[in-house]
């Protein structure tokens, strides 16, 4: 009876003792040599790469890729790989779907409030009080990023 369990013990802790896999699941991940932000990066790894989590401090991952051991945000990694679809529906669905589930048609009180808007003058009281820039809210919502710009941004030091 003793071995039966001590057996089982070895396996389970034989399981334990092993690493788990990830996948970078963003278009790329930088490894670091140490759990933070401002750490020297050593790599950058593409998106679906597979890595060995080896331990876990906070919000990082120390893994190993290859022969080199390096943290990562755990926001960039998953046990399953990345998708190549953004949408796991096929476009025939997904347009079967937006034509019977979507709504036909907006309420009275939403169109009449679309269609009234603020006048001219009400604008121009809000601007001019400082509630608002409608010409500077209309280039920010019209802006476009790729993801290459992001990138870019980020690398020269952006948003920090």
């Amino acid at each position: 009876m003793k071995r039966p369990l001590l057996a089982l013990a070895l396996l389970s802790l034989t399981a334990l003792a092993q690493a788990q896999s990830g996948y970078v699941q963003s278009r790329q991940a930088k490894l670091q040599k140490e759990p933070n932000f401002s750490a020297e990066v050593l790599a950058t790894l593409p998106r679906g790469t597979q890595v060995e989590i080896l331990t876990t401090q906070g919000r990082w991952y120390q893994v190993q890729h290859a022969e080199q051991q390096a943290w990562v945000s755990r926001f960039l990694i998953s046990d399953t790989p990345p998708l190549d679809k953004v949408s796991v529906l096929d476009e025939q669905a997904q347009a079967e779907s937006l034509v019977t589930n979507a709504r036909q048609r907006a309420s009275a009180v939403t169109s009449a409030g679309a269609a009234r808007g603020l006048t001219a003058d009400e604008r121009q009281r809000a601007s001019s009080a400082g509630l608002s820039n409608y010409f500077s809210v209309d280039m920010m919502e019209n802006a476009r990023v790729t993801p290459d710009e992001a990138l870019e941004f980020l690398a020269a030091g952006g948003a920090q």
